[in-house]
This record gives structure tokens, C-alpha cells and sequence, in this order.
């Protein structure tokens, strides 16, 4: 992991290696690097995720291309916390008319 927003405690480890090749990130980096064209992404469903103190984190990957070589993977973690913001409005679903 070459960058991080938050600078968790995974920023600089190997997805390839203990303690993290079992985690959901890893294993969207993985198919990620599998992904045979760009403009594909794959996503990992929530599971507990232990550098963001073991709570629960999706993750959205797709690899980065150069000149039709693939160099490495984009990948987004999506919190429950900001996925409730959204599905909610913030808190306003009834102003949105969700309810």
C-alpha cells in the first residue's frame, strides 16, 4: 500500500503477505490485477477490516493502466458510516422523500 488518506497502520504493507493477504483489500487487489482490460473494477462486500479498527469495510478496486500495461491498483474503502450518509440523505431521508 504505496498511499492512504488516513494513514492507517496497513499504509506501506505488502497485500501479499501476513498479516493482510486474507483480507477483503487483498483480495480486490488480486482480482483487480486480474482484470484483463481497463474501465473494470471489482468490489468486495463489507467484512471487518482490521486497520480501520476492525470495523466493517467494502472496497472498490480497478488497476491502473500506462500505455496498455497495467502498473498497479486504485482502491477505494467505502465505510458503513458513509454509505448510511448517502442511503439516508444525511439524516434528511424524510425531506428526500425516502419515507
Amino acid at each position: 500500500i504505496v498511499y492512504s488518506v488516513l494513514k492507517e497502520i496497513d499504509l506501506g504493507m505488502n497485500l501479499r503477505e501476513e498479516p493482510y493477504k486474507r483480507t477483503s483489500l487483498a483480495d480486490v487487489f488480486e482480482r483487480a490485477m486480474r482484470l484483463p482490460e481497463p474501465e473494470m473494477y471489482v468490489v468486495a462486500d463489507y467484512q471487518m477490516y482490521t486497520p480501520s479498527r476492525s470495523g466493517p469495510a467494502a472496497f472498490y478496486a480497478a488497476p491502473l493502466w500506462r500505455r496498455g500495461v497495467k502498473i498497479g491498483v486504485l482502491a477505494i474503502q467505502v465505510s458503513v458510516a458513509d454509505l448510511n450518509t448517502v442511503m439516508t440523505a444525511g439524516g434528511k431521508w424524510k425531506e428526500e422523500g425516502l419515507g
